[in-house]
């Protein structure tokens, strides 16, 4: 493992290249045609930059027409880099829509301190759009390991207090 905080960075910086490239490589072989893959995103601690020696690398795949139960949406190729494997987290564009309507904390985490890797740009531009709009609303923060939201979108008028949610 690299020591010096320059070997990190540069590893972590080989890492999400060598990812970018692999990425590009899955999303052609389960979508030849184009369309299907709305966003690719890298979150959580290679993301973010505190990866360890076991970190896996957590990859969102927003893709059309997935359902059904999450280990069993797409047959996607087994990915490792430099000892560190991808978990893909695969959701429908409907799904990742809600998670942002909700400001709920996959999508704060990809779009405060991810790494988009591909996207279908209109769609990439209306989910921000509503993250932005839901996490002001609802005047979301993320303290620790926590994301607070200090108005809840059903929260009746007398209901002032704030929901804490542990990172899953």
């Amino acid at each position: 493992m690299p020591g010096s905080s320059e070997e990190r960075d540069r590893f972590r910086d080989e890492v999400i290249e060598e990812l970018k490239r692999r990425m590009r490589e899955v999303r052609c072989l389960i979508d030849p045609l184009g369309g299907k893959v709305k966003l690719i995103g890298v979150v959580g601690s290679f993301a973010r930059g505190d990866w360890h020696p076991g970190s896996d690398i957590d990859v969102i795949l927003v893709y059309e027409g997935v359902s059904g139960p999450h280990w069993k949406r797409l047959d996607l190729p087994p990915v490792i880099i430099r000892g560190h494997s991808v978990e893909y987290h695969v959701l429908s564009p409907e799904e990742f829509k809600l998670l942002c309507e909700e400001a709920r904390m996959t999508a704060y985490d990809l779009f405060n301190e991810g790494i988009i890797i591909h996207a279908d740009k209109q769609y990439l531009d209306g989910v921000r759009r509503m993250f932005d709009e839901a996490a002001e609303r609802m005047r979301v923060a993320k303290k620790g390991s926590f994301l607070i939201r200090e108005k809840l979108s059903n929260m009746g008028e007398n209901d002032h207090e704030a929901r804490q949610q542990p990172i899953i």
